[in-house]
């Protein structure tokens, strides 16, 4: 239990780290399609408005996919 506490506080911090990174998207028609759809659909009632922010000020479709890689695990 304690593991998984210290596992989520660390994606936590490097999402946020991530967050302060410029050359996000100005808004979610920015994304790729692939990318669009899954905020859109896949996750939209689930995902936090942090996790939301993070994703979108991501710079490359593969820092997103690394986010998504990570969001689901």
């Amino acid at each position: 239990m304690m593991k998984r506490k210290i596992k989520c506080g660390v994606i936590l911090m490097i999402l946020i780290f991530l967050s302060y990174l410029p050359g996000y998207p100005d808004s979610i028609k920015d994304l790729s399609k692939r990318h669009r759809e899954w905020l859109e659909k896949e996750v939209a009632y689930i995902i936090t408005p942090l996790e939301k922010e993070v994703f979108m000020e991501l710079e490359s479709d593969r820092e997103r996919d690394l986010f998504i890689e990570t969001l689901w695990k």
